[in-house]
């Protein structure tokens, strides 16, 4: 941790505009659709994301363009001035993934459903895939029924083979890929030179406060109602904490209020 009462140095900007282009490329011989984000040419807000010790929080909360956007315009593009809509759809989901597989492997739970492979940065293998590399072994002499079957079964099996050595390492790759951008630096706070860190984006950054949660030994919940994961800071919080200057959980209201239709 950082000796300036937890406050880095590392600053970000949110621009007054954001824009929305529409970019094909062609991969593969397939042509592809890409929304990008660009930062406009108005007037630039700087802050420190270490005023928001939940912003790792807030980042998860993304799910669809809208949240993508309200995420932009509160706290900026995660890695710099254009960024694609999917990637940042992505991120958004490693970081909830990282820290349901940190919690997993805390509470010795089955790392199921997890996706290592993802986690790991490597290219995923999809279901496609995994058929072909079963079916030559058990095509011959069956059914196409009973092959497709056991293919199936293996494939399943396969999936949910996921021992906690395998966990740690995804984990310890994941995270400590998305600090290679974190440097150390000597900085000059309240009269003192003080250790503190700086980072080149903000994905970074929030990765950074993940590595400060895990190396302090914090404990993850999952929100009741976004499903985002959160340090609770008091006993028996089911619901992501208020930003600063927000008195209440946005999760906690919105949650409520659902519940209230539901039940009218």
């Amino acid at each position: 941790m950082n000796n300036n009462n937890g406050k880095d140095i590392f600053e970000w900007q949110v621009h007054e505009e954001y824009t929305e282009e529409m970019h094909e490329v062609l991969f593969d011989g397939l042509h592809y659709r890409l929304e990008i984000f660009i930062a406009g040419q108005g007037n630039l807000k700087k802050y420190h994301p270490s005023d928001y010790p939940t912003l790792y929080t807030e980042f998860q909360r993304i799910s669809d363009k809208q949240s993508a956007f309200k995420f932009i315009r509160e706290f900026g593009l995660p890695n710099g001035q254009a960024e694609n809509l999917n990637q940042i759809l992505m991120d958004a989901r490693n970081v909830q993934e990282c820290l349901r597989l940190y919690e997993a492997l805390k509470q010795n739970l089955p790392l199921r459903g997890i996706d290592l492979e993802e986690l790991r940065d490597k290219d995923r293998v999809n279901a496609s895939e995994k058929l072909k590399k079963y079916s030559k072994k058990y095509i011959q002499g069956m059914g196409e029924k009973a092959w497709f079957q056991i293919i199936l079964d293996k494939v399943k099996a396969a999936e949910q083979e996921r021992t906690p050595d395998q966990g740690r390492e995804a984990l310890l790759q994941h995270v400590n890929r998305h600090l290679e951008g974190v440097k150390p630096v000597l900085a000059y706070y309240k009269g003192e030179f003080t250790f503190n860190r700086t980072c080149d984006s903000l994905l970074q950054y929030i990765y950074l406060q993940i590595f400060d949660l895990i190396s302090n030994r914090n404990n993850f919940v999952q929100c009741l109602d976004c499903g985002s994961w959160f340090t609770p800071t008091k006993k028996g919080m089911r619901f992501c904490p208020p930003l600063p200057g927000q008195r209440k959980s946005s999760c906690s209201n919105r949650y409520y209020v659902r519940k209230h239709r539901e039940e009218n």
